[in-house]
């Protein structure tokens, strides 16, 4: 995988795994494998798997995902990246934007933590959506994953 994330980790000596898609046919051992480092939080982007119940549960309310889109409009199996803007445009919306949740068991419906928007003007293509979009997610992502850690650090305190 060539994920940016993945080479700051290892720039910053922070240990990197990557699960294949076989290795979730245990699950038991890749919860195991994250509680032997003392995993407190998951933190997906662009991730496309439904995670199983047990992974879910192993992590309550300490799994936060990012969507391309103001949720709950666009959710769902198989909306994800450029289908979301392709709806977004075909269905002649004038806002998106993004929305940062906790991971249920189902696709995109666990509670929302923070969405922002972005105005979707009439000349607006799929393509410069998709652009605008992905500049609110590198913006707020990484501040939306702090201050939920922090807080619920505060909680545990």
């Amino acid at each position: 995988p060539k994920a940016e994330v993945i080479q700051k980790a290892e720039k910053n000596n922070i240990p990197v795994k990557i699960f294949a898609e076989a290795d979730w046919q245990n699950v038991e051992a890749i919860i195991a494998y994250l509680r032997s480092y003392r995993t407190q939080y998951i933190i997906l982007a662009g991730y496309l798997q439904l995670l199983p119940s047990v992974f879910i549960q192993a992590f309550p309310h300490r799994i936060l995902n990012i969507h391309p889109a103001l949720l709950p409009k666009y959710g769902g199996k198989g909306m994800y990246g450029k289908y979301v803007h392709e709806k977004v445009f075909e269905n002649k919306e004038t806002e998106t934007g993004i929305t940062v949740h906790e991971l249920n068991e189902k696709y995109d419906e666990g509670k929302i933590i923070f969405q922002k928007t972005v105005s979707v003007e009439e000349n607006d293509s799929s393509e410069s959506i998709e652009k605008k979009v992905r500049k609110l997610e590198l913006k707020y992502f990484p501040e939306i994953v702090e201050e939920f850690i922090l807080q619920k650090n505060k909680l545990i305190f």
